[in-house]
């Protein structure tokens, strides 16, 4: 999912308010899944929201159903975004270009009935 999509798919799950150009977004209590990753590849879950963070652990390219607690959409065009997310007992940050909310990708009735804070099994 493309930065302008993703923006626009968490708007669409806040409040709408008017943001000062500078603003951050953060988006709280969300399931996402991973999104246009190719098969055998992982997104790397990082221990901050930066390329040069320390890799904790890894999403699976299929992985479905991950809590996302937080999200830091910066206001510039160029820098990445990065989503908090907790998978396998692994808390730590993802590039939001490889991921996308769940109800967008697929029917989300599992991530609604799934526990709080961890993935649901595919």
């Amino acid at each position: 999912m493309n930065r302008a999509a993703f923006v626009i798919a968490i708007a669409i799950l806040l409040p709408t308010a008017p943001l000062p150009a500078t603003a951050r977004v953060f988006v709280v209590d969300t399931i996402v899944d991973v999104f246009e990753v190719a098969d055998g590849e992982t997104v790397a879950i990082r221990d901050a929201p930066a390329a040069d963070g320390a890799i904790l652990g890894t999403l699976p390219h299929d992985a479905r159903h991950v809590p996302v607690d937080r999200c830091d959409i910066s206001p510039e065009i160029d820098a990445a975004d990065w989503c908090r997310v907790r998978y396998n007992g692994v808390l730590g940050w993802v590039n939001a270009d490889q991921i996308a909310p769940s109800i967008y990708v697929e029917d989300d009735t599992a991530a609604r009935e799934a526990t709080p804070g961890e993935a649901t099994p595919d």
